[in-house]
């Protein structure tokens, strides 16, 4: 009984450490990815570099053109 609930314990212990080495490489991503789109495209309240006829122009229909561009800018 004591090892099993050793070896369970381990496989927790292993997976938060292997959580916390992924969650270490993404975060600097995610928040510097957030803080550039607010930088390029601004808030609610106020307009970014990017003006916002350029942002509706290109991704602002359903053409596919707009289609194509949106899924090449996401990747």
């Amino acid at each position: 009984m004591q090892i099993l609930f050793r070896k369970e314990q381990i496989q927790r212990i292993q997976r938060f450490r292997e959580s916390w080495g992924v969650a270490r490489q993404i975060l600097p991503l995610l928040l510097f990815g957030v803080l550039l789109a607010g930088f390029f495209l601004g808030s609610s309240g106020a307009e970014g570099i990017a003006p916002k006829k350029w942002i509706s122009d290109a991704v602002g229909g359903n053409s596919i053109g707009v289609n194509l561009f949106a899924s090449i800018a996401g990747r």
